[in-house]
């Protein structure tokens, strides 16, 4: 293509990076809502298909195993293909898959609904994994000197969208039926890859690096070992209440929206702690907010039970408020990982020799794989802990909690075998930033610099 069609890009301003962040919490309230939007109405059709609520349940999860398995690859990938084009394939397979989602409605064959709901289930997965971690190398390499505060306040917008997805989707459903959820849906998720296409910036590709040797080299570093584990049981301590809880407050005869309630105070409080976790971790370091955020979990645990050692009646407030600091807890400590683990990896022998592209990709891949790890995890060990195996939801939830006491404790030897400190600053990004700006000029990356649909 001539010269004249290359995209002439500006420098990174204060204003650019506040549209950058705007497209991208756009995109993240998009993700929550396709995980969750199906959760009211979804179930009531499959039961008319004589679905049974394991093979539901399937269908549910396997979102969430795809994008566990394909976020590390999409990372490997990504400094090859461009991460523009990772971004614009992801939302449109989503996009995709989400309107033949609701055709689902027209198949009353049992086992080809139940065939038709996993593939496209996992395909939603599948565009979920492509572009959430594109995003997050993008955010890196746009918002280098800020990435835990950008980080915190796109989850605000993640929270929102797990808030609004359900009750979004009833409304869609009981308005137009079963497919105008997802026509909405994959409407947004069209309109957000022209966006991509056409108004965002390339990133230069990076062809010679090899980011899955990388990726292998990198999981065996003990802090980046420790930090996802971190990170797969903090999403396993959040989402191991979605099948359970409910049933665990029936004592309290409480009605559906006062359930709803309880639950929208854990998702309140991480959206509220997230920009602000954000915010200390890059002014102050990230380690001690980590270890803070862990305790924390480790503390509402035991009191979301509450657990039977501790001889407390099981109470609304008491619910309420081991909810809110789980929820905070949580942000405390998922949103200082992606900084700890960059800087692990870019600290590393193995990335002397790699580009920078590749370590913001290897580390954005491993990010979002172990928090869909922790996805899966989670419903599984609710469901069959506490339905199969006979296990009372207080002792999981305290147990889940004294794994958190060996996690800090775990994180704070970490800590003084590194010699890092525990309020150390950011020190992952690199200092040449000039390197990293996109750019439409760059003869490596001719393909990156034009328009995606040109």
């Amino acid at each position: 293509m001539a010269d004249s069609s290359e995209v002439q890009l500006p420098d990174i301003t204060r204003r650019f990076r506040l549209t950058i962040i705007v497209i991208f919490s756009c995109l993240y309230v998009v993700s929550a809502c396709a995980y969750a939007i199906i959760a009211p109405f979804f179930p009531i059709v499959a039961e008319k298909r004589q679905i049974t609520h394991v093979q539901l349940g399937i269908i549910f999860v396997v979102y969430s195993i795809v994008k566990a398995i394909f976020s590390p690859i999409v990372g490997i990938l990504l400094p090859r293909v461009g991460v523009r084009y990772v971004l614009w394939a992801g939302l449109t397979i989503e996009a995709g898959s989400s309107i033949l989602l609701g055709f689902l409605a027209n198949i009353y064959d049992r086992t080809s609904f139940l065939l038709f709901g996993i593939i496209l289930r996992g395909t939603q997965g599948l565009g979920s994994a492509m572009y959430q971690t594109a995003a997050a190398s993008y955010i890196t390499v746009i918002c280098q000197d800020s990435v835990a505060t950008v980080l915190g306040v796109l989850e605000i917008f993640t929270s929102i969208g797990f808030m609004v997805g359900p009750p979004v989707g009833g409304i869609l459903y009981s308005a137009g039926g079963f497919k105008l959820p997802f026509i909405v849906l994959s409407s947004i998720l069209l309109a957000a890859s022209c966006i991509v296409a056409y108004m965002l910036p390339a990133i230069p590709s990076d062809s010679k690096s090899s980011p899955g040797k990388l990726m292998l080299d990198v999981m065996r570093i003990p802090r980046v070992i420790i930090i996802c584990f971190g990170l797969a049981l903090l999403l396993t301590s959040i989402t191991f209440t979605d099948p359970t809880f409910t049933l665990h407050l029936k004592p309290l005869h409480l009605s559906k929206t006062d359930i709803g309630l309880v639950f929208l105070s854990l998702a309140g409080a991480y959206g509220v702690f997230s920009p602000l976790a954000g915010y200390i971790c890059d002014r102050i370091g990230y380690r001690m907010l980590t270890i803070i955020g862990y305790l924390g979990a480790a503390i509402s645990l035991q009191f979301l039970g509450p657990a039977p050692y501790l001889h407390l009646p099981l109470t609304v407030a008491q619910s309420v408020l081991a909810s809110i600091g789980l929820g905070a807890a949580f942000s405390l400590a998922a949103i200082p990982s992606f900084p700890d683990i960059l800087e692990a990896v870019s600290n590393s022998r193995y990335c002397q020799d790699k580009g920078q592209l590749a370590t913001y990709s290897v580390t954005s891949g491993i990010f979002n794989g172990f928090l869909g790890l922790g996805q899966i995890l989670g419903p599984l060990v609710g469901g069959v802990f506490v339905a199969n195996a006979g296990v009372d939801f207080d002792w999981l939830a305290a147990i889940l909690g004294f794994i958190f006491l060996a996690q800090t404790v775990a994180v704070i030897i970490l800590t003084l075998w590194e010699g890092t400190g525990f309020f150390n600053i950011n020190r992952a990004l690199p200092e040449d930033k000039e390197s990293n700006k996109p750019t439409g000029n760059d003869n490596n990356d001719d393909n990156e610099s034009k328009p995606l649909l040109a």
